[in-house]
């Protein structure tokens, strides 16, 4: 059926139709709204009871409910609640270029993905914080790391602080942070002699003598 003919008929009310050659069953159910499903496993059959509330009745009451709806509420989780938990703080851009919506994506799905890690350390006991909070905290630092905007007469960039340059939640942290052999010389950021070292991070020039230091005090 039509999802306009379906949302027409009682709660409870379904649809299907079957491929017996490849074993597949598209099935059409009416809920609160029209959900269609798909499967290669489980069919209509039996048909069973799910219980809502009926503004009507004003009580709950019981509504027909395909086996395949049944079995899919059983087991749902990861998928649906990653697109429901991207869904609420989407990154949006008006672009023609059809690869944005990727890029943007995979970054919504790595802040979740961060958020869940943050909810299984034992911090987030002491420091509950939702996806929201983390979001923000994200960004914040992501805004601590870029230079400020330079004013007319003034090299501000350059001469920015240490603590803007590398935000304390990053150059502490302790992961991932190794010394390499840079091209250029630069001035090291912990007792400021030239030096060619420098943080693969933290992108600042510092001597293998003043590593642990810089990132540990």
């Amino acid at each position: 059926m039509d999802i306009k003919a379906i949302e027409k008929q009682p709660r409870g009310t379904y649809d299907f139709r079957s491929d017996n050659c490849k074993g597949i069953i598209l099935t059409r159910w009416n809920d609160n709204n029209v959900v269609s499903l798909i499967s290669n496993k489980y069919g209509i059959q039996p048909v069973g009871t799910a219980t809502r509330w009926s503004k009507k009745d004003g009580k709950r009451v019981g509504i027909r409910q395909p086996n395949v709806v049944k079995h899919y509420n059983s087991t749902m989780g990861g998928v649906d609640r990653l697109d429901q938990n991207i869904g609420l703080y989407r990154c949006g851009i008006n672009s023609k270029k059809w690869w944005w919506s990727l890029l943007l994506y995979l970054i919504d799905m790595c802040v979740q993905q961060t958020w869940h890690l943050y909810r299984n350390l034992p911090q987030f006991a002491a420091f509950p914080k939702d996806q929201l909070a983390v979001r923000r905290e994200i960004s914040k630092i992501w805004l601590m790391q870029a230079p400020p905007l330079s004013k007319p007469g003034r090299r501000g960039g350059k001469y920015a602080s240490l603590d803007k340059r590398i935000p304390p939640q990053i150059r502490f942290d302790g992961q991932g942070h190794f010394i390499e052999k840079s091209d250029k010389q630069a001035r090291c950021a912990a007792c400021g002699m030239k030096c060619r070292q420098r943080c693969i991070k933290c992108n600042v020039g510092v001597h293998d003598r003043c590593f642990i230091q810089f990132h540990s005090s």
